[in-house]
């Protein structure tokens, strides 16, 4: 896939991926996603300009590092189990959340059963509750 974004002329319009690349991308296994979600976001999807196609596989997982170091509050990070954009292991998501050497804690986790679009998936309310609990412990350590 990343190849492929390079090989694209500069210049280029938008790219506007079709509609199974999409669903392979953000979705993962059919059997974990959320149909009616996914319907219902159809309408938000726009095509995205090339740089920014480029970055999200690109450029941040390196370029993030140095404003990360300057986070000073609690930090959660989730990555889907089924992530189509990025590289899910527990190599990159300890490298991840080790960037933020500012903060004073780090929950970084991997979400079982989800594809990229997290709030897509039938776990999407597990994923919420997660959030939740998560500014309730900020809180609570406030």
């Amino acid at each position: 896939m990343v190849d492929a974004w390079h090989g694209v002329p500069p210049g280029a319009g938008p790219v506007e991926l079709p509609a199974p690349q999409r669903r392979a991308l953000l979705y993962g296994p059919a059997g974990t996603v959320d149909e009616e979600a996914v319907d219902a976001a159809r309408a938000s999807v726009a095509p995205l300009p090339l740089a920014e196609m480029l970055e999200i596989v690109d450029g941040w997982p390196t370029a993030n590092v140095r404003p990360a170091a300057d986070v000073v509050v609690p930090v959660q990070y989730t990555l889907a189990e089924h992530d189509g954009l990025w590289i899910v292991d527990e190599e990159r998501l300890a490298a991840f959340a080790g960037a933020f050497t500012s903060a004073p804690w780090v929950h970084a986790r991997t979400q079982g059963g989800a594809g990229h679009d997290l709030d897509h998936h039938r776990l999407s309310r597990a994923f919420h509750l997660g959030q939740l609990a998560f500014a309730a412990e900020c809180a609570a350590r406030r």
